[in-house]
């Protein structure tokens, strides 16, 4: 029972644990349930909290929007897009019809465009053809008029003959026995000629004159006074012949001569903008008159002819075809510091004194003298300093002097050749504008410069100038070396006006001398009178004066009667003479082109430090000091046509060339001096410091050579004698290691570096800076060539045509390898506000044009024609790219 009791009481338990377990279970889930029921109640009381707070933006945005919409209906009611009858104005219906018509009208002009563009390409092909027409007539009458004159001296010839001929009968009716006149055996013929059917050599000479643009009417004049007086014919014949380098003095004198006349006017400009008044214009106009007729300005024009002739003097000094472009900082200071530069510098100063002294006394007032009354503070009267004379002088000075260096800086005495020839009076009016503007400009940042200048500075020379004149200053005046008396507007004014005036006058010269200088000059291609025969174009084609080398362009390009006599024989003989002077002339420029290139990047390849070239030379490092040759002189100022000036065995060199002693030379200036020998045609003056170039004259170093048509080799197959490499002796090793030890020490500075350093593109720019003369040549032959084609009648071109397309392909490669050089590519940016002539910076990329093109117009007249020329394997690989438009 007890057992019984006992379990029973323990069921009772746990079916109470039971129960309360579960009672505990449904507790947790009741109070879970009653949390989830309070957040979602919490939750739905914030919504309605929320909803309630919206409901209340929404009426305050939907009364907004009322007002707004009652605004937007009153201004659509005032521009007129609804209907008022308060509105006056156009509606949107009227200004769409508006826009509607403005797009018709638009459209009806559109085809107005369309057929003014069609009527104005039939006008463009009528004018070409018209022009293509007038061409041929030029050449007929070209034609017709050497016709003329043949028949005019076979006609004279006839006359000549008969007159021999009556003689001959008048003698041979005197009863004389007449002896059989002796003839030289080895000049015989097999019919022998008499002494008196021989003609004088002068018998029937006309003067063949082509001088720019008179040829003609001097020809025809040098024939009828032949006809006329035959006896004087011959002494006025010398009248006429003017030597190719005279020609530069006469076109000189001939600006400088326009340059003193147009002085009036511009002056007379210079004194009304100086006494121009607003408030008394008449008054101003009669001071003008005034002063333009007395004695003093008439003396002040006498100086500044003075000063225009010297100008125009230092310009044909100095000009050059070829410019001169500093590598380094440093090589431009060697050019500021040349003494040739110095000179120039302090002639630029004088002359800007001189034209300063005018402007103050034309001026006049306050500026017209240098010493003006005073009183010292005692009262006592003496002489003392104008200042304000003082300052136009020392301005006139200091902008003579910034005009000779920016001339330095910026190659204003750089004289170039443009493609189209103009006429001088056009040339000259277009120009005009841009001298003027560059004048103002420039002389503005003169003045600018010279005021704080003067503000530092200008007590030196006022002090030099009191104590040498036995001047007194005056304390009662400002003083203009201070910022109130610099800080004057007219003085300002008047400076500004002056040194505009002083450099319009110099640049005018300088324009007027570009002008002149660069005109055509034609020169005759056979000579017509044997005692003149060094003024044809062959002969004087080794002189490498740049206007026979465009005269030789223009003559391949134009002139088909002039191509004639280069295609044709000589007689008796049958020898292209003409033909093998201009193709060896030219082929020599361009391989001496082709091996400054090798030459250079020969250089750059190595870093500067020589290296073994395929034309044979030895190996030698950019440090070694190697013996300079003799024959590397300094040139003259300019290569126009300076032949003359020197004697015949002076080597005459591009100008401005770098002096080999100077201390400013670079190391590789003097690469390969000793190796090259001077018979050889790659022998010349350093015009870079990385290439080499050959003197003017040493094409045709022999008579052998000149007489030879075989065109020159190319520079990769040029022999040069080895060399054994000479050991140095301690001596030589010894200051070697010395000269290592400065260069070192010399380039962990960094102002040193800063000098010495290469200027971007400065080393490709005067790689080809002499490039002109290159692109001539490249015309001249691919014209040349192009016309042979139909125009050589014994194929006199045929013979060198191998040589030509090797010398364009060679010159090719090494130019296409130049260009992958870093800044060779980069083309430099033109400035509007200078004088600077910016064709030579852009000369590689002309050069590289005009040799495509000259290939191009080879193979498109030959064809496949070529393809029986011989050549090297490359080549014909790259010329088959041409052929096939590929390149």
């Amino acid at each position: 029972m007890a057992s019984a009791s006992g379990k029973a009481e323990k069921a009772s338990k746990f079916e109470m644990l039971k129960l309360l377990e579960n009672c505990r279970k449904e507790r947790d889930d009741a109070l879970q349930r009653e949390s989830a029921l309070r957040e979602k109640l919490r939750q739905n009381e914030t919504r309605l909290r929320s909803t309630e707070g919206l409901k209340q933006k929404l009426k305050i945005l939907t009364v907004d929007n009322k007002e707004l919409r009652k605004q937007v209906k009153a201004l659509r009611t005032e521009i007129g897009l609804e209907r008022s009858p308060n509105f006056s104005g156009k509606t949107t219906k009227d200004i769409v019809n508006d826009f509607e018509e403005k797009e018709r009208e638009c459209n009806s002009l559109i085809d107005k465009t369309g057929k003014l563009r069609v009527t104005i390409d039939d006008l463009t092909a009528e004018l070409s053809n018209v022009t293509t027409s007038k061409m041929l007539l030029e050449d007929q009458v070209q034609s017709l008029q050497q016709n003329l004159k043949d028949m005019t001296n076979n006609q004279r010839r006839l006359l000549k003959l008969w007159d021999d001929k009556k003689t001959q009968r008048e003698q041979l009716a005197l009863p004389a026995i007449v002896q059989k006149p002796f003839t030289h055996k080895e000049i015989q013929t097999d019919m022998s000629i008499s002494s008196y059917q021989k003609l004088p050599p002068n018998a029937f000479e006309t003067k063949q004159i082509r001088q720019d643009g008179d040829k003609d009417n001097l020809s025809s004049f040098a024939i009828e006074m032949c006809d006329v007086i035959p006896g004087e014919a011959e002494q006025q014949f010398s009248l006429f012949l003017i030597s190719p380098g005279k020609v530069i003095w006469w076109r000189a004198a001939a600006s400088i001569a326009w340059s003193v006349l147009l002085l009036p006017p511009t002056t007379a400009v210079f004194v009304f903008l100086s006494k121009f008044s607003f408030l008394h214009p008449i008054q101003t106009i009669s001071e003008c008159l005034s002063l333009l007729m007395s004695s003093c300005l008439i003396f002040s024009f006498i100086l500044l002819g003075g000063v225009v002739i010297m100008v125009g003097f230092l310009n044909l000094e100095y000009y050059t075809v070829i410019p001169t472009i500093a590598c380094s900082k440093i090589a431009l200071l060697g050019q500021l510091l040349h003494p040739r530069q110095v000179v120039s510098s302090v002639a630029h100063c004088l002359m800007g004194v001189i034209v300063g002294w005018c402007c103050a006394v034309t001026v006049g007032n306050r500026y017209k003298t240098l010493g003006c009354p005073c009183k010292s503070s005692d009262g006592v009267p003496q002489m003392g300093l104008n200042e304000y004379h003082l300052v136009f002088l020392l301005a006139g000075a200091f902008v003579g002097f910034s005009h000779s260096l920016l001339g330095v800086t910026h190659n204003i005495n750089y004289v170039s050749f443009h493609a189209v020839q103009q006429y001088k009076y056009l040339h000259f009016k277009g120009s005009l504008p841009l001298v003027l503007k560059c004048s103002a400009i420039q002389a503005f940042y003169s003045i600018r410069n010279f005021a704080v200048a003067y503000f530092f500075l200008g007590y030196i020379p006022k002090t030099w100038i009191c104590k040498t004149l036995n001047l007194h200053l005056d304390s009662s005046v400002h003083r203009l070396d201070s910022i109130t008396g610099l800080v004057d507007l007219s003085l300002l004014y008047h400076l500004w006006i002056s040194a505009t005036f002083l450099l319009f006058t110099w640049y005018i010269t300088l324009l007027l001398f570009r002008i002149f200088v660069t005109e055509v000059y034609s020169f005759p291609v056979q000579p017509t009178f044997t005692q003149d025969p060094h003024q044809c174009l062959p002969r004087v084609l080794t002189d490498q004066q740049p206007m026979i080398l465009k005269d030789l362009a223009l003559l391949s390009k134009h002139s088909p009667s002039r191509r004639g006599e280069v295609f044709s024989l000589s007689q008796p003989g049958g020898h292209p003479h003409n033909w093998n002077a201009v193709s060896r002339e030219c082929l020599a420029l361009l391989a001496d082109l082709t091996q400054r290139l090798v030459a250079y990047h020969e250089t750059v390849a190595t870093n500067g430090r020589a290296k073994s070239l395929s034309s044979g030379m030895t190996s030698c490092t950019e440090d070694l000091v190697s013996p300079r040759p003799t024959f590397l002189t300094k040139t003259p100022a300019s290569v126009f046509a300076r032949s003359f000036a020197g004697g015949p065995h002076s080597p005459l060199t591009a100008p401005f060339t770098p002096d080999l002693d100077s201390p400013f030379s670079s190391p590789t200036l003097r690469r390969f001096p000793g190796l090259v020998d001077q018979c050889s045609p790659w022998h010349g003056s350093v015009q870079s410091p990385h290439i080499m170039r050959r003197a003017p004259k040493l094409w045709s170093t022999s008579a052998e050579s000149q007489v030879s048509s075989s065109p020159p080799r190319s520079p990769a197959s040029v022999p040069s004698p080895k060399q054994e490499p000479t050991k140095p002796s301690f001596v030589a090793q010894f200051l070697q290691n010395r000269k290592e030890q400065v260069k070192n020490f010399m380039a962990k500075r960094v102002l040193i570096m800063y000098l010495f350093n290469k200027l971007p593109e400065a080393s490709s720019q005067a790689l080809f800076a002499d490039s002109q003369a290159h692109i001539w040549a490249l015309e001249a032959l691919s014209y040349l060539v192009q016309a042979s084609f139909t125009e050589d009648q014994f194929g006199v071109v045929q013979t060198t045509l191998p040589s030509i397309l090797s010398s364009m392909l060679h010159l090719q490669e090494a130019v296409d390898r130049h260009f992958k050089l870093p800044h060779a590519s980069s083309k430099p940016v033109r400035s509007a506000n200078s004088m600077e002539d910016f064709t030579y910076k852009t000369l590689r990329f002309a050069l590289r044009a005009t040799l495509k093109t000259a290939i191009y117009r080879i193979t498109t007249t030959f064809g496949s024609h070529l393809n029986a020329v011989q050549m090297s394997a490359e080549h014909r690989k790259r010329l088959q790219q041409f052929l096939e438009f590929k390149e």
